[in-house]
């Protein structure tokens, strides 16, 4: 199938577009929760810090979109994504699930992408976890900051493309 973009869209728009509404479905069918599009912000302060997940692609299209999160939402989407008590999780456990997240966000823009004629494959999930982490991109890279919000907590998505050609 090859998606054509509306005329309005520019190619990495078009990311954009897929980032927000895989962000949407991923949280919704694998964690039941509703988010909501909010402003970007940065993250609020939490005594475990920040978790960010990362997953590239890289082909015709190539990227990196990170999903960063405070350590109590990583907690709390494991707990949600494999049924289990605060008490039962860990921080290994934590970082796969956030890890996995990522995967099935990062993937489902890169079917996207595919559809629309720009293929290109995924690198393996990528954790970071500490307190005031930023994103910082080179030249030549488009970024652009997404925000949610899951109930009261915050997502930010950071999404960096290389400038794709029309």
């Amino acid at each position: 199938m090859n998606l054509t973009l509306p005329m309005q869209q520019t190619p990495n728009e078009a990311v954009d577009a897929f980032t927000r509404n895989a962000v949407r479905d991923v949280f919704k069918k694998m964690l039941a929760i509703e988010v909501k599009d909010d402003k970007p912000a940065p993250l609020a302060e939490d005594a475990g810090g920040q978790i960010v997940g990362s997953v590239g692609f890289t082909g015709k299209a190539t990227g990196i979109i990170y999903l960063s999160a405070t350590a109590s939402m990583g907690q709390f989407v494991t707990r949600k994504m494999l049924g289990l008590s605060e008490a039962e999780v860990d921080d290994d456990m934590i970082n796969d699930a956030f890890g996995e997240l990522c995967n099935m966000v990062v993937g489902s823009v890169k079917s996207h992408l595919c559809d629309c004629g720009w293929s290109c494959v995924l690198t393996v999930p990528s954790i970071v976890r500490g307190k005031g982490l930023s994103i910082k991109t080179i030249a030549d890279v488009k970024r652009t900051s997404l925000g949610f919000l899951a109930g009261e907590q915050r997502l930010l998505v950071e999404v960096t493309v290389k400038n794709l050609p029309f």
